[in-house]
């Protein structure tokens, strides 16, 4: 299966989770499956998310973006971000005031098979997704791989929470409020992860430290280049952008130090660290310019 086809599976089977679950806490009383239906629905943002980046990633840059598209994935995921922390903090309050009533009738048993489905579903479309990621090398899929498994875990924390209604009875309902609380807890800190990671994009963040030691290694290895200085890199997109200046024999020609700078360019885009932008600026031995 393509990386697309896996990804618009996911979409599909999303969608249908989401609808069956957050329709099943809606008729049937159970914030436990509504906050599970909502994480399902934050899922098939991602699956969105990632669809859109598998297609600006093959859109060139143009007269009105010079340095291309990937932004808008990154505005993109900051406004699910926010919209899945909003999301959270309502089904914390309404669990809360929920538990404060005498009388909940919660009516657990279509929430539960709910539940069910969606524990099976997403850990089958959890090993689909992180096979193509695995045969790809695509990182944003085994990003959602990860979010299939994570909804996964979600449902059988809410399995339990009403399976706990079903065979204790009435007296049991507040276990489903409480379970809303704990899952919306989740969904709140996967929110806030993804608000702090755009952000973090939008103000041109370096990558993690071992990416940038990674990046230095490529360079120090490099054949031909026997210095580098004002090393820059930025994530843009999920993806990384960088420049550097290297340093080159001054007696070689424009021609040989062009060739360096290519071979060097496809090292690094090559390199497995999900880089899809570079820069380098070629420098003679012994003329460091000042840089970052």
């Amino acid at each position: 299966m393509s990386e697309k086809g896996v990804t618009l599976l996911g979409a599909v089977v999303n969608l249908f989770l989401s609808v069956f679950k957050v329709g099943s806490g809606l008729l049937f009383n159970s914030n436990a499956i509504l906050a599970d239906g909502l994480h399902s629905l934050s899922d098939l943002g991602s699956d969105a998310l990632v669809l859109w980046g598998l297609h600006v990633s093959r859109k060139p840059a143009d007269r009105h973006h010079p340095y291309g598209h990937l932004r808008i994935a990154t505005t993109v995921a900051l406004i699910l971000g926010v919209g899945l922390t909003v999301m959270a903090l309502w089904i914390v309050y309404d669990a809360i005031v929920r538990l404060r009533l005498t009388e909940e009738n919660v009516e657990p048993l279509v929430p539960f098979i709910a539940a069910l489905v969606s524990i099976v579903a997403k850990e089958i479309l959890y090993h689909a997704t992180v096979r193509v990621a695995h045969k790809t090398g695509n990182i944003s899929l085994k990003a959602n791989a990860w979010h299939h498994r994570t909804d996964a875990f979600t449902s059988v924390a809410t399995a339990v929470g009403l399976g706990g209604i079903m065979f204790g009875g009435p007296k049991w309902d507040f276990l489903d409020n409480v379970t809303a609380v704990v899952l919306a807890s989740f969904l709140l800190v996967a929110g806030v992860r993804i608000v702090y990671e755009s952000l973090s994009e939008l103000v041109d963040r370096a990558p993690r430290a071992r990416v940038m030691e990674s990046i230095r290694e490529t360079l120090a290895g490099a054949q031909g280049v026997r210095g580098y200085h004002a090393l820059r890199a930025r994530k843009v997109g999920g993806k990384i952008a960088m420049d550097v200046h290297i340093q080159v024999d001054p007696e070689i020609t424009v021609r040989e130090a062009d060739e360096i700078a290519e071979l060097l360019r496809e090292k690094i885009l090559s390199s497995g660290l999900n880089i899809v932008d570079v820069v380098i600026h070629v420098d003679p031995q012994g003329e460091e310019r000042q840089g970052v």
